[in-house]
């Protein structure tokens, strides 16, 4: 084991619980207009289920850590799922709410990594 933290981090949870509200939208039966062309990723079929399971294990990690090693590399793989959901809302739609959203969002998740990537460097 490594160190550990004393509390988590605010933006840690912040992140953890967008990541799950994000998994919860893929896996509800809802129309996606802003977010189907993660369902055609490459040309490959994409199931919504899959991205859930990447959002939500991500998030899960996140939520629960408190080693600042996972929890830094939660917030890395956060930042690469938040800026794939802003780029597939932006081409879907342009300029939108969502794709605005997330670019704060990813400003916290490097922010917090470098922070936690202190915090594990220092122990």
């Amino acid at each position: 084991m490594g160190p550990e933290l004393k509390c988590r981090y605010r933006d840690q949870m912040l992140i953890g619980r967008v990541l799950l509200g994000l998994t919860a939208f893929m896996v509800l039966p809802l129309a996606k207009p802003m977010l189907w062309i993660l369902e055609t990723w490459g040309g490959l079929q994409v199931s919504p289920l899959v991205w859930a399971v990447l959002f939500g294990l991500t998030g899960a990690v996140l939520l629960r850590t408190r080693q600042p090693r996972w929890a830094m590399a939660g917030m890395m793989l956060a930042f690469i799922w938040l800026a794939t959901v802003a780029a597939a809302a932006w081409l879907a739609l342009g300029p939108n709410a969502l794709s605005f959203i997330c670019f704060p969002l990813m400003w916290h998740c490097g922010s917090t990594a470098v922070a936690l990537k202190l915090a594990w460097r220092a122990a």
